[in-house]
């Protein structure tokens, strides 16, 4: 490693070196010895006529093969380290793991080979000395290496002198790091022996087709296999999905608000890194080149990790940026594409005339920083063979593109779809989205929207938007003028956009459910396989006015659409309720369940279930379990209080009712506030305790002037 880092050698350059050691290794293995203390220290590098030539040296407590066991590896008897921590395998730190054999240096070589790449190993001394002898035994044995891409972006600021020193930059190291050579090292460190390279050869030949440019041997672990992995080391976690629906549980009386921004998860990506093609760049003027755009479509459409954008959607996503369809995707609108669609890269493809030939030309870009990920260029004598060398120019190099890009993003994190011709307008917008997915506070997320209209004082969705954050806010002037306002833009903007805006403005500005329903069923009819208006019709459009068995209809369909759509097992589950089908409820909640689905809803649903069955220990673990979690931001204190006032014990109630009222103001939830303090008036009123009714009304409005409050 000092001699690299000294010659400031290349990834390619180092590679080259780390194969000439594993032969060095390979040839002891074949003469039946281990080495079991590789590590960088123990490879000396010396030149002969300018070529570097390694030589492994320290056999000093190299064992022959069958001789000896793992309980005289690592440790020896009297506790003494025999072997060097960093670089151990697994079975040197377990004793009784049985003999250690040719894949414990693989191992070692596998940590070698992690710092030649990224200039730090798996785990560090300093670090692990510090734990303690057993710890350290114990990391050694069971802690997974950190991927190279990971354990590269910890090291922050020191990544760009690492990358210097391997004649690159951070950002090209990241992503070489990030593909096969990744699998490489991984599959070297395994923890399993029979999960690693079985032989020094093994690992020398996936080496050799990665520089190649062959497929590796090494993938990523299956999924069932991690799983597995996971289960063993951890107990199993709790798991929870983002609520969108606002369930206000009053008593008898429900209001149901479906908030809006937070849509259902977006279109599923595969494995496959969707690429955007801008147009082919004829430098030539001769028009029979006009076809080596096709010759690239096709020749990348066939590459094992890359899926082109189909031509609907880049004309979709043009009108969206307010452009014709057949607009020229030169360079800058295709990575503008790229950047709106979640895509991993444009890829621009060139002929030139250079004398009598012709050049071919070949560049991958990031969409969003506009860094070179690859390119690759090649010379044409003749015309006609400009297509057969551009066709295996596409086949090389739609491999190595998709070696060089980072993992796909999980779906919920995709770009919106909406109109606006200002590329940073969406930008704005789309971290909005983001922030509110992650359950940023209101203020960061108003702040984000403003933003956008600032930049597009015309974009229609942030304005609908943004009058729902100022909502969340309490602030229901500013907020109806910007729901107001996205209907007054609705006619710019896309049909799907058009049909959500229409429906907003009627659900939370001119109060005419039916209408905001009869919007949701047309919207449904002509795009039968979207989930949002499924979602909605499930929730408020139908719940909200008694249509509980349309409610059940449309969350059945949404689940179908998209089996992990939490809203509407809740929407279906508390249609039952309502319906006192108290058994069919709890089906549904199970079938959430198994698929390992959790919201503070199910958990409300569950604690109105035992109510109504007077199991009184059931609602007591709902209320146990829940009450601490942030996200029930009142729920459960209101539940009771509700429990309560049935029971008559209203001096209680109040109290609790007051406790649910503050939660959910310290939460920035004015609306839910207000509701609560509704619901006390309501059962104070039904009591006939005036002044109480009275005062709990006024405190309601107060707080929050809703309609629904």
């Amino acid at each position: 490693t000092q001699y690299c880092d000294g010659k400031r050698m290349a990834i390619g350059q180092r590679l080259q070196l780390f194969l000439a050691a594993c032969s060095a290794v390979r040839h002891a293995h074949q003469k039946g010895v281990i080495h079991r203390d590789l590590k960088p220290s123990n490879v000396l590098v010396m030149e002969r006529e300018g070529t570097p030539l390694p030589k492994v040296i320290d056999f000093g407590i190299a064992k022959a093969t069958g001789q000896w066991t793992a309980a005289n590896t690592l440790v020896t008897q009297l506790g003494e380290m025999v072997g060097t921590p960093e670089y151990a395998s697994p079975e040197q730190a377990n004793v009784t793991a049985g003999a250690v054999d040719e894949t414990s240096d693989v191992y070692s070589l596998g940590a070698v080979l992690y710092e030649l790449l990224i200039g730090t190993v798996p785990f560090d001394l300093a670090t692990m000395q510090q734990t303690g002898l057993a710890e350290m035994l114990r990391i050694i044995r069971e802690e997974e290496a950190p991927p190279l891409l990971r354990k590269l972006t910890a090291l922050g600021a020191a990544t760009a002198d690492i990358a210097a020193r391997r004649q690159t930059d951070a950002a090209s190291l990241r992503r070489i790091v990030a593909g096969d050579l990744n699998w490489v090292v991984m599959k070297a460190l395994e923890k399993a022996r029979d999960r690693r390279y079985s032989s020094i050869s093994e690992l020398a030949g996936d080496i050799q087709r990665y520089i190649e440019h062959r497929p590796v041997l090494a993938s990523p672990s299956s999924r069932l296999y991690r799983a597995r992995k996971f289960i063993r080391r951890h107990r199993p976690a709790a798991f929870a999905t983002t609520a969108g629906l606002a369930f206000v549980i009053l008593g008898g009386v429900t209001v149901w608000s479906f908030a809006g921004r937070d849509s259902p998860p977006g279109p599923k990506l595969t494995e496959r890194h969707a690429i955007v093609l801008a147009d082919f760049t004829n430098a030539t003027g001769d028009p029979v080149f006009d076809g080596l755009r096709q010759v690239m479509a096709e020749g990348l459409g066939t590459a094992p990790s890359l899926s082109v954008l189909p031509a609907a959607r880049v004309s979709q996503t043009l009108r969206l940026m307010v452009r014709p369809a057949d607009a020229k995707l030169t360079p800058d609108v295709a990575a503008e594409i790229c950047e709106r669609t979640g895509s991993s890269a444009v890829i621009e493809g060139s002929i030139t005339s250079v004398g009598s030939e012709y050049g071919l030309g070949l560049r991958a870009r990031n969409c969003q920083t506009g860094d070179v990920l690859e390119q690759e260029q090649a010379l044409a004598a003749k015309k006609d063979e400009a297509f057969k060398i551009l066709g295996r120019m596409v086949n090389r190099f739609g491999t190595r593109v998709g070696e060089s890009l980072p993992p796909v993003e999980p779906a919920q994190s995709l770009p919106a779809e909406v109109t606006t011709p200002s590329l940073e307008a969406w930008k704005s917008f789309s971290a909005a989205i983001k922030a509110e997915r992650r359950r940023a506070q209101a203020p960061e997320v108003v702040s984000l929207l403003k933003r956008a209209i600032e930049i597009d004082p015309e974009f229609a969705m942030a304005h609908a938007y943004l009058g729902g954050a100022y909502g969340d806010l309490g602030e229901s002037g500013p907020g109806s003028q910007n729901i107001a306002k996205s209907y007054e833009l609705r006619d710019r903007v896309s049909d799907k956009e058009n049909y959500f805006i229409s429906f907003n403005y009627h659900r939370h500005l001119t109060g005419n459910l039916e209408l905001a329903r009869q919007i949701l069923e047309s919207w449904e009819q002509k795009y039968p396989g979207d989930l949002q208006p499924r979602g909605f019709l499930s929730g408020l459009a139908s719940t909200g006015l008694g249509h509980y068995e349309q409610a059940i209809e449309e969350g059945l369909k949404a689940v179908q659409l998209e089996p992990g759509f939490s809203f509407g097992y809740e929407n279906v589950a508390f249609a039952h309720v309502y319906q006192n089908r108290l058994a069919e409820a709890d089906a549904v909640l199970r079938k959430a369940a198994q698929r390992k689905l959790e919201a503070v809803e199910f958990s409300i649903c569950r604690y109105f279930i035992a109510f109504l069955r007077s199991d009184k220990a059931a609602m007591e673990t709902e209320v146990t379990q829940r009450r601490a979690k942030t996200e029930a931001q009142g729920w459960f204190d209101h539940q009771e209080a509700l429990t309560f006032a049935y029971q008559g014990q209203l001096k209680e109630a109040n109290r609790l009712s007051e406790g649910a009222i503050n939660l959910a103001r310290q939460a920035g939830m004015p609306e839910r506030a207000a509701m609560f303090a509704g619901a006390r008036a309501a059962w104070n009123a039904l009591y006939g305790i005036r002044g109480e009714a009275q005062r709990s009304a006024a405190a309601g409005m107060s707080i929050f002037r809703s309609r629904d409050a």
